[in-house]
């Protein structure tokens, strides 16, 4: 039985997939061209020793700088309270321990000094009056690192303090009254590795705090410097202290002292309290100013992440966020949930971020403890995220995690050995979790297969498999049934190609690609091919070839998108149909000009419905397929288009609709939902070519 092919129809009228008759048509090839984009990101990249102000003329926070594991920055942003916009990549040289400081009275952001060209700490003096920078002095202080900067509004200087250059730490004091830099003080607190200052403008005086060994905090009122407390936080480094004009105090956060810190201090001007020991995590080397518009302390990045953060004066509130720069990640999509999951690596920690297609967020910072090499992998038939192994430190760890979408829950301690490095993926097949290989001891490559069933891990003894290997890649191919792995590194690069199938390893390609390690695979199920991207040959050659697996040969399909790269991560969105790739601090997807489907209703009540699409190949046959859920089914064998991985799960999944595209491949379908379709998804499939639409809701 078929649906009605006209343009109205009821979504009453459906049949299941798992039974309708459709007309055998042939599995062919998506013809449409691919291509990679890089998906723009809120927010500046997370770094390390930038600084950051208040432009209370214009009601923006200014971070310039900073370094990160992309090197120096000399990138220029401001936030909005809303967002973070970037708004220069020219002026000062890129650098890092610089410091800065407002100027309200001349309306310009003024910086010094700082680590960077040359390797060397600069002397030089720049502004910024929100459209650019201009360099204004080359003299005044002797280059410095880790100074401290803070605006004295009650007497319209800046006001410079301490700094070090290698092994000279200074305990001078300067000012800059927008013309020439003077020197007012020689004397005062003692030299520190350390210096952070901040202007209270409650009672007209340059707050300092020491570091390195001390905690004595001293008060600058423009003529000496006078030491008023002993006694407060820790000793500690690389901190920051921002002053709260609303509140009349003075609040420090974290820093380093035999680790990092993520404790909270208020000063009043006569004593330090401890008011938080919670909120964002423990860090050192951030930025922090006092956002006067909206009457609040803020914080970005630090410790090599990249949050943004709020201080009210009771509670700590994330109001920004996006992934740091990582290596040896792992990634899986998460079909019930509709997001990519990213979990770990080299400056992840223990984080856990989620991609919706449109942004990141920090899901949860608990779980697993901090690893990276760990892998990841969808388990569709219970709807959770596999997680295996990983290194800590020099520890090789080998226990099993399970993400539900809410939390992280250790189910294993046992089952295959310690390992780092290997590669994992589920077969849909079978409904198991297949891993192979990785690294058990220095340099070392494992060559045991190993599936997990959700109760337990079993090995599994075949005549043959891959030689020992660790940094390959593997994807289930659901077209075939079959896990496809490529590459790898012992001693070599390797460039074979292994399928399993439940049963044994099968060498079927040893020719091309070119041997690689750290590269990322993922399989493209909308078109039945499993992609390949990156990696390196060992040596000195790192690839940006994209790679495509057919099943019979391999094929070189994009020379164009993210630069040469390795240690990314890559999965494969099945509602959006497109592949999301992170590393080097970027998001990237690859999409095959996808076929667009939207729809609009009238939910919840039920009534007219809209569906349209576009991007189909012209008058070709296609079906509505119907689900009340997300998820990954796989069209069984014996009907059209077997193999398929959709978008949707199997509850209620049915066909509603077949018919054929328009002559420019778009469609307009007008039509009534009952209360009961309501809430439910729609994904719009070719049957000839077995091309996807992204999945739409009916609401």
């Amino acid at each position: 039985m078929q649906s009605p092919s006209h343009p109205r129809y009821s979504f009453v009228r459906v049949v299941l997939i798992t039974t309708c008759a459709f007309e055998a048509l042939t599995l062919g090839a998506r013809g449409q061209p691919c291509e990679w984009s890089r998906i723009a990101e809120a927010g500046p990249v997370s770094r390390s020793s930038h600084a950051m102000v208040f432009d209370s003329g214009r009601n923006v926070a200014v971070m310039f700088g900073g370094t990160s594991g992309l090197g120096r920055h000399n990138d220029t942003w401001e936030w909005n309270g809303e967002e973070w916009n970037r708004v220069a990549t020219t002026g000062p040289t890129p650098r890092y321990l610089h410091a800065m400081a407002f100027d309200s009275r001349r309306g310009r952001t003024v910086l010094f000094g700082g680590y960077g060209e040359g390797n060397r700490v600069q002397g030089d003096t720049w502004e910024w009056n929100g459209n650019f920078w201009s360099r204004v002095s080359t003299s005044g202080p002797p280059p410095r690192e880790r100074h401290g900067m803070a605006f004295d509004s009650a007497r319209g200087v800046t006001v410079l303090f301490g700094g070090r250059d290698g092994s000279r730490r200074y305990n001078d004091t300067w000012e800059w009254d927008g013309a020439a830099w003077r020197l007012v003080a020689t004397d005062g607190p003692p030299a520190q590795w350390t210096n952070s200052i901040t202007y209270d403008r409650t009672r007209g005086v340059t707050v300092f705090f020491g570091g390195s060994g001390v905690q004595d905090t001293w008060e600058w009122d423009g003529v000496r410097w006078r030491q008023v407390a002993q006694s407060g936080p820790a000793y500690r480094e690389d901190y920051r202290m921002a002053h709260d004009a609303d509140r009349g105090v003075t609040v420090l956060f974290g820093g380093y002292r035999n680790g990092a810190l993520g404790d909270t201090w208020e000063w009043d001007g006569v004593q330090w309290t401890q008011v938080s020991s919670s909120g964002p995590s423990p860090r050192a080397s951030y930025a922090m100013t006092f956002d006067d518009a909206r009457g609040h302390v803020l914080l970005y990045s630090g410790g090599g992440r990249g949050d943004t953060w709020m201080w009210n004066g009771s509670d700590w509130t994330q109001i920004g966020s996006r992934p740091s720069p990582r290596a040896e990640h792992a990634m899986a999509f998460d079909a019930r949930r509709r997001v990519s999951v990213m979990f770990g690596g080299t400056s992840g920690g223990d984080e856990t971020w989620l991609w919706n297609g449109a942004g990141w967020t920090l899901a949860v910072n608990t779980g697993p403890a901090p690893r990276t090499g760990a892998a990841l992998a969808y388990d569709h038939g219970r709807r959770v995220i596999v997680l295996f192994g990983g290194r800590s430190g020099s520890a090789y760890l080998n226990d099993t995690w399970e993400w539900n979408g809410i939390e992280w829950r250790q189910v294993a301690s046992t089952g295959p050995p310690p390992r780092s490095r290997h590669a994992m993926t589920y077969d849909a097949a079978r409904r198991v979790t297949v891993l192979f290989g990785g690294e058990v001891s220095a340099w070392q490559g494992a060559q045991d297969t190993w599936e997990w069933n959700g109760v337990a891990w079993t090995q599994r003894i075949v005549p043959s498999q891959p030689s020992p290997r660790f940094w390959h890649a593997m994807a289930y191919d659901s077209g075939r049934a079959v896990t496809v792995l490529f590459g790898g590194f012992q001693n070599v690069a390797l460039g074979d190609t292994w399928e399993w199938n439940g049963t044994e390893w099968i060498e079927v390609e040893n020719d091309v690609p070119p041997g690689r390690r750290f590269h990322t695979m993922a399989y493209d199920s909308a078109r039945g091919v499993a992609v390949m991207f990156g990696g390196d040959d060992g040596r000195s050659t790192i690839f940006d070839e994209t790679w495509e697996w057919n099943g019979v040969e391999w094929t070189m399909v994009a020379e164009n998108g993210p630069s040469g790269r390795t240690d990314q991560a890559m999965t494969f969105d099945s509602t959006r149909a497109v592949l999301v790739q992170f590393g080097a601090g970027e998001t990237w997807e690859y999409d095959c000009g996808r076929i667009t489907l939207s729809v609009a209703g009238t939910c919840p009540s039920g009534g007219p419905v809209r569906i349209e699409w576009s991007g189909a190949p012209p008058e070709a046959q296609a079906a509505l397929i119907y689900s009340r859920a997300t998820g990954s089914f796989v069209i069984p064998k014996g009907r059209p288009c077997a193999g398929t991985q959709l978008g949707l799960g199997a509850n209620q999944i049915q066909v509603a609709w077949q018919g054929s595209s328009g002559p420019n491949g778009t469609r307009v379908l007008n039509t009534t939902a009952p209360p009961a379709a309501c809430g439910g998804y729609l994904q719009l499939l070719v049957l000839a070519s077995c091309e996807l639409s992204n999945v739409g809701r009916i609401d």
